[in-house]
């Protein structure tokens, strides 16, 4: 059965580059997976295959070759392509029309002359057109065991650290798929910062009784024990407690060890910024609200502090 444009199915712009384009079917992917949708569900699987096309330069080259030259595809063959990055063999050997070389043959003697095909033929055979409408493509011989990103054309998928722009080549699906939404952050966050200052408040209490004159004393620590909240537990168990308690860890993007004291103070410095009297916060403030606010499905799922101490929030793997 004939597949539709990847492009328009999707709603994506084929203006994008290949690696925005990646990021967005990733997404895409986990927010299905999100609301219930197996990995064995028609919608998965479409864009699985859409992601190791689309989110591939060289795949998606091939592909964008058979559009230009109105070909149509199955979905049993964009799942070969998507797999080892090339057309099965009944679909090679073909090459874009050279209009000069046709004008030519059409100018020259035939042999034979055969009836031309109608505006209801099609002259690639059993190929459909690709703008035509989908319908369920999956045969029960077609094998989706293979998952873009893994397959001959991806054996060594690189780490997902888009930057919108900048073609990295190939995008970690997996990283990508594992990485906490907008939505959870903001809800550890939120919790984490709750529990932060109960504990620089219990910890600070003896001050009180130095009245007044310890005021700029207890500020100051306050800011310090709340900051050491995020990044102790960063550097020495993988994340704060509320992170590590939903589930998540904060590690580094390639080597996926916990983060250095380092990088962990770069990916907390709108906290560590308090210290500062006055302005410090004001600046904290306003970093904390953009480097949160900075994670999306379009950067993958990484805020600016995050990619400034190239870090990321994952799913807890089971051996930490």
């Amino acid at each position: 059965m004939h597949a539709p444009n990847l492009y328009t199915h999707f709603g994506l712009d084929p203006q994008e580059n290949s690696t925005a384009l990646g990021v967005l079917l990733s997404a895409r992917d986990a927010r299905l997976s999100q609301q219930g949708y197996s990995t064995s569900a028609d919608t998965r699987r479409e864009t699985n295959i859409g992601y190791g096309i689309l989110g591939n330069d060289e795949a998606r080259a091939l592909y964008d070759e058979a559009l230009r030259a109105g070909r149509g595809v199955t979905w049993a063959q964009l799942q070969y392509l998507c797999d080892f990055g090339t057309w099965p063999q009944d679909y090679t050997g073909w090459t874009e029309p050279d209009h000069d070389t046709n004008a030519q043959a059409a100018s020259a003697p035939q042999p034979h002359q055969h009836a031309q095909p109608g505006p209801a033929q099609n002259p690639y055979g059993q190929y459909a057109q690709l703008d035509q409408p989908a319908v369920n493509p999956y045969g029960s011989s077609l094998n989706f065991a293979h998952t873009p990103g893994v397959g001959p054309n991806n054996n060594v998928p690189s780490p997902a650290h888009p930057v919108w722009g900048q073609p990295t080549g190939v995008v970690d699906y997996g990283a990508v798929a594992q990485r906490a939404t907008p939505g959870t952050r903001w809800a550890m966050g939120i919790v984490d910062g709750f529990l932060a200052t109960m504990v620089g408040g219990a910890v600070l209490a003896p001050l009180s009784v130095f009245g007044d004159s310890g005021d700029a004393i207890a500020a100051l620590l306050f800011f310090v024990v709340f900051s050491a909240y995020f990044i102790l537990p960063e550097v020495l168990w993988g994340g704060s407690p509320i992170k590590l308690a939903a589930g998540y860890e904060v590690r580094d993007v390639d080597t996926h060890e916990r983060l250095s004291p380092r990088q962990a103070m770069k990916r907390n410095w709108f906290r560590l910024v308090n210290i500062v009297p006055g302005l410090g916060q004001l600046v904290g403030f306003i970093g904390g609200l953009i480097s949160v606010g900075t994670i999306s499905p379009d950067n993958g799922m990484l805020g600016a502090h995050d990619r400034f101490a190239h870090a990321e929030v994952v799913k807890r793997s089971s051996r930490r």
